[in-house]
């Protein structure tokens, strides 16, 4: 009110007071995350239905911060102060760094992909891909972008982005596909090399002839352009078996494994079911 006028009064509201704290706070730890690197990146395994192999990992951003700790937190308040483009480019390098590290210790085999989450309006420097290339150039062939579907998807970034990634041999999957009401825009605008079908259409798939239909057409459309097709959050077998019977290409959910600093790998008895079904795929 002091701040608004002069000679006015107004009752105090900790609703307001204790808001603009947590926004207080979140924006310095967003300038320390970027300023200082402090995010990790953990692992989740994608399966191959056909084999029951390890396929590749997703990197999935962690922050260990008082106040921002998930990775919508993180971008939530990169958007307000207008950082997108910085956590955009720190997830780039702290995600091929923690990837390049595994494979070198042996944590992750040799021909795994790398799929990562990218901002889909965002892009990186000339000096950052420059710098990419020079750290990390034998890895770059695994990498996939992950992009979500956007309202407003730039055009002019969109064809960026897929200069280098093209250059780099890297593929491109769209992220979360049924979630929202852009679904099929983005699907013909990005022409992904992997579709991941949302978890919430993956939920209790079993039990839902609907949904069945849905991803079944998914498959169909995707197998007729060279696009492969990844169920995102399996948690159950059933939901396994039926994805599998759909013609999915792979498996990824705590079913399988869940998120972990060092790479996990699926239980035997886990990708033995899943050998056991594929057989029996139309």
């Amino acid at each position: 009110t002091k701040r608004a006028s002069k000679g006015h009064f107004s009752d105090f509201d900790i609703g307001d007071y204790n808001e603009a704290a947590y926004m207080m706070q979140s924006k310095t730890e967003l300038n320390e995350i970027l300023t200082k690197g402090l995010i990790e990146y953990h692992f989740q395994p994608i399966v191959s239905t056909t084999t029951g192999e390890i396929f590749a990992y997703e990197a999935l951003m962690r922050a260990n911060m008082p106040t921002l700790r998930s990775p919508n937190e993180i971008l939530s308040v990169a958007k307000e102060e207008g950082k997108l483009s910085q956590i955009e480019s720190l997830t780039v390098y702290k995600s091929f760094e923690a990837f390049a590290g595994h494979m070198r210790s042996g944590s992750i085999g040799s021909n795994c992909k790398l799929f990562f989450n990218s901002l889909p309006n965002q892009g990186l420097s000339p000096a950052d891909i420059k710098q990419v290339e020079t750290l990390y150039a034998d890895y770059l062939p695994l990498v996939v972008f992950e992009i979500t579907e956007e309202e407003h998807l730039s055009k002019k970034l969109q064809t960026e982005k897929s200069k280098f990634i093209q250059k780099w041999g890297c593929g491109l999957a769209l992220d979360d596909y049924g979630s929202g009401y852009n679904s099929e825009k983005a699907l013909l605008d990005l022409s992904p090399d992997y579709i991941k079908v949302d978890m919430n259409i993956i939920r209790s798939i079993d039990q839902d002839t609907n949904k069945q239909e849905i991803v079944h057409h998914i498959v169909s459309y995707g197998h007729e352009r060279n696009m492969k097709i990844i169920a995102e959050g399996i948690e159950s077998p059933e939901e396994a078996d039926t994805v599998i019977r759909l013609g999915v290409d792979y498996l990824q959910g705590y079913y399988l494994a869940k998120p972990a600093l060092l790479p996990p790998k699926p239980d035997p008895s886990v990708l033995k079911l899943i050998t056991s079904i594929s057989p029996h795929r139309p």
